[in-house]
């Protein structure tokens, strides 16, 4: 089953406007699907696990790190 999580963001007095009434709040609430890669921890920061041999680790190298809209190579 599916994780989801929902952000609810109100804005008051945004949503319809009559004449002789204040006018009404508007409403979103965002839907979050879960990602293959990437999740969400936190109010706003992405994280990702990567698993790097552990050689990699104590002598260095340089990884391409996926990241929303292409690769960053990092290095170690």
């Amino acid at each position: 089953m599916e994780e989801k999580k929902h952000n609810l963001f109100r804005r008051e007095g945004k949503g319809d406007e009559k004449p002789g009434y204040l006018p009404a709040d508007i409403v979103f609430i965002i839907e979050e699907k879960k990602h293959n890669l990437f999740r969400r921890e936190g109010n706003n920061d992405l994280e990702i696990c990567i698993e790097i041999p552990l050689v990699d680790a104590l002598t260095g190298c340089s990884l391409p790190i996926p990241i929303l809209g292409g690769e960053l190579d990092f290095v170690i």
